[in-house]
């Protein structure tokens, strides 16, 4: 039979089998609606948790720890190996790593200040931090030169250049000579004038520094938006101060004393103090304090720490190629057999973005498996209203079968029909998923108070799902309309057409 009067055929059974086919499909529809929902919700939570809150394709490593007792100690020399840069090779060598970079925590007690422009206040707070390797965030890179993060306090060797005003003396960027206020003459009184001080000739961009009394450039900065978006949700509102947006922090100035914190005074060096600006957001900055280029924390702690040499690093940032690859990269670091072993461990933030990435995948399969099993009972379904219709359209098949079609025929002609209620199935499906998961995001912005990492949508809908459900909508009605159809084909037009 030709295909232009075999969809003729399919038509008219469909109009003339229309409520029957409909009611049978309802649970092709509830089924293919719930694996739409739960893909999406999968998708979007892994989009939010290994995106926003994690970012699973850096994996920060840091030497092995052990438990004794109640305490954790790590880098514990003999028993875990140094993070120096024999072991970076090392970790680059690893199939599957794309680049390494890494970082140094402050050893040394620190606190900042900064204007009325963030709070209408001057806000006091003690300061951790580290450095990492600008290459880490190139997206920033490419900002204005005055709002880059780089180290724009060096320069020579392929260093960016000096800022306008400023020359490059003895690989560093300074400026004038000037004369700073003194120490403690309103210096930490958090007001504006005190981030500017009227009496120096420092270039834009530059501050007056009290113990070089020279210009040098402010010290670009990393805030972590996991620290905005926990501000938000909790400091906020218990303080009773005002709710930040991201864009607002950058550019914001602040003033960070080195050597002296609220819990004292170091004894090893002077106290300095140094000015900051926030340049951009980023999750590979410290959640709890700023970040900045790593050569300005390895010279702070050699301020600090003169006894102790500084030949390796307090955790690397290993970027790996694609995210398929993490869960490899991340047992070769684990790896302690043989002397080959890197021996290391990731540090509990990678472990945990590792184990929500898990966690979501294994929850939206169980979720996708129960939505196929409502698919599947529906095919059941389908199959029976199928036996019903075909009783019913006996005589008919046998007509078919006289004139000349064959068993293939009349098993395409059932077949088409099954396969045009999946896709009707399938179509509803998605627009019932779909008009669920915006019920839900609707519900949670009227209904839902403001917390951490809470999101405009929890899902994340793509052309490929659409594919899926109508595929698996089509698969199961041609499974369940299989049986029919064999039968249907089996019909002898002879004894249908005679009675006997």
């Amino acid at each position: 039979m030709k295909s232009r009067p075999l969809l003729s055929l399919v038509r008219q059974n469909l109009r003339r089998n229309l409520a029957s086919l409909l009611l049978s499909s309802l649970g092709i529809v509830v089924g293919i609606a719930s694996l739409v929902f739960f893909l999406a919700l999968g998708s979007g939570m892994k989009e939010i948790v290994l995106q926003r809150i994690f970012v699973v394709s850096h994996l920060e490593v840091v030497p092995r720890s052990y438990d004794v007792g109640i305490l954790k100690l790590s880098g514990l020399s003999g028993l875990s190996r140094r993070l120096d840069d024999a072991a970076l090779e090392r970790l680059r060598r690893i199939d599957g790593v794309q680049a390494v970079y890494p970082k140094l925590r402050f050893a040394f007690k620190a606190m900042g200040w900064t204007a009325e422009e963030l709070f209408g206040r001057a806000f006091y707070f003690e300061i951790f931090g580290d450095g990492i390797d600008p290459a880490l965030v190139p997206e920033l890179s490419q900002a204005p030169p005055g709002e880059r993060f780089a180290d724009l306090g060096r320069c020579g060797d392929g260093l960016p250049p000096c800022l306008d005003g400023l020359s490059c003396a003895d690989g560093r960027c300074v400026g004038p000579v000037c004369a700073p206020r003194p120490s403690g003459s309103g210096s930490g009184s958090g007001s504006g004038s005190d981030l500017d001080p009227d009496h120096t000739l420092c270039p834009p961009g530059t501050h007056c520094l009290q113990d070089t009394r020279r210009c040098e450039p402010d010290i670009p900065v990393l805030i972590s938006p996991h620290l905005i978006e926990l501000y938000n949700g909790s400091a906020a509102g218990a303080f009773g101060l005002p709710k930040l947006a991201q864009d607002s922090i950058v550019g914001i100035r602040g003033t960070m004393r080195l050597g002296k914190s609220f819990a004292g005074r170091e004894s090893s060096g002077p106290v300095r103090e140094r000015y900051l600006q926030v340049v951009g957001l980023s999750p590979t900055a410290i959640t709890f304090g700023v970040t900045m280029p790593i050569s300005y924390v390895r010279e702070f702690n050699s301020w600090y720490r003169k006894d102790e040499p500084q030949t390796g690093y307090d955790s690397v940032m290993v970027q790996v190629t694609a995210n398929e690859k993490v869960p490899e990269v991340a047992a070769a670091i684990e790896d302690r057999s043989g002397e080959h072993g890197l021996g290391f461990e990731l540090a509990p933030r990678s472990k945990d973005a590792l184990q929500a990435g898990v966690m979501i995948s294994v929850l939206t399969l169980v979720f996708s498996l129960i939505s196929l099993i409502i698919v599947g009972l529906s095919a059941i379904n389908i199959a029976h209203t199928f036996f019903m219709i075909l009783s019913e359209r006996r005589a008919e098949i046998g007509l078919l079968r006289a004139l000349g079609a064959t068993r293939a025929d009349v098993r395409s002609l059932v077949l088409l029909e099954s396969a045009a209620v999946g896709l009707l199935g399938g179509l509803g499906g998605w627009l019932l998923g779909t008009a669920a998961t915006h019920l839900a995001d609707l519900l949670s912005f009227l209904y839902l108070p403001d917390f951490p990492y809470k999101p405009d949508s929890y899902f994340q809908l793509s052309p490929r799902q659409l594919l899926l459900a109508l595929g698996v909508a089509v698969a199961f009605c041609l499974l369940g309309a299989w049986l029919p159809a064999r039968r249907a084909a089996a019909v002898d037009p002879a004894v249908t057409l005679t009675g006997r």
